[in-house]
């Protein structure tokens, strides 16, 4: 029996799995942005750091459908490579709607993105030449095109790091004297 395929279920591949449940994380992660977005709860910190759960919650669903449909195995490299598909096309799409609510629907969210990060370096109690110099840098970087960017290389990586953690909790092996 392949590790990848069964005869019972021949769609099930790392490939399908990571797109299906890249499409539904990207998409609930996108419904996340524009709820944080139109509440004015895009700069709360900890509002963003829940954003996490969400592609945490749909790689162990992914991994569990893999395996379910695969006699109960996945390998560690099965693991890493439906998770880093998963958070490419879950950036694909988070990068998407972002650009799309920035650039089209609301570019004042791009004004509190920056007020918020000022504050923060505000906070450092940076030398107010440095800070000029910070907040020149973040007036330049904070485009629409830049966060989209941000997610459309944010998502793999991220998807490649989450699938190493979860993974290596997750992964089954076959046993070797079977």
């Amino acid at each position: 029996m392949d590790n990848s395929v069964t005869a019972s279920n021949p769609s099930v591949t790392t490939v399908s799995v990571g797109i299906r449940y890249g499409l539904i994380t990207g998409l609930v992660s996108a419904l996340y942005l524009v709820i944080l977005y139109l509440t004015d709860n895009s700069t709360t910190w900890w509002l963003g750091l829940l954003g996490i759960v969400i592609p945490i919650v749909g790689m162990v669903q992914a991994f569990k459908h893999f395996r379910e449909a695969n006699g109960g195995l996945m390998s560690y490299g099965q693991a890493i490579g439906i998770g880093t598909l998963m958070g490419l096309v879950s950036g694909i799409i988070t990068a998407i709607t972002a650009y799309v609510y920035i650039e089209f629907v609301d570019p004042s969210v791009l004004e509190a993105l920056k007020a918020g990060q000022i504050e923060m370096l505000e906070k450092f109690n940076l030398p107010e030449d440095k800070l000029d110099e910070e907040i020149a840098k973040l007036e330049e970087s904070t485009t629409a095109g830049k966060q989209a960017l941000s997610s459309l290389i944010g998502g793999p990586v991220g998807g490649f790091i989450l699938s190493l953690i979860i993974g290596a909790i997750m992964k089954k092996k076959r046993p070797e004297f079977e």
